[in-house]
């Protein structure tokens, strides 16, 4: 993003967030809409309530966020590179 005066500036939100986290893989091709439905539909929330969801692709090196910053959804698209560690093949007795 480019300012008039030069400086950075980052999006980002100003309270403590709830963040939400769906356990089966998603088409994450999704775009606004449609993943707004997946939180509707897999998490049966929604996604205008300034909470952040995240989706993680078949592929469990892709993952994607969604949330209302009370002005519209913010989508972030995440992928993990291969040496990160795979959450689809943690220990389930980890906490």
């Amino acid at each position: 993003m480019h300012c008039p005066d030069s400086s950075s500036t980052m999006i980002h939100p100003l309270h403590s967030v709830n963040i939400y986290i769906a356990t089966k893989a998603v088409d994450v091709h999704k775009g606004h809409d449609g993943s707004a439905g997946l939180v509707q539909g897999h998490l049966r929330k929604t996604a205008f309530d300034g909470v952040v969801y995240v989706f993680c692709a078949k592929r469990a090196d892709r993952l994607k966020l969604i949330y209302w910053d009370g002005t519209g959804l913010v989508m972030a698209y995440k992928r993990l590179e291969r040496h990160a560690e795979n959450v689809n093949q943690r220990d389930s007795h980890e906490t």
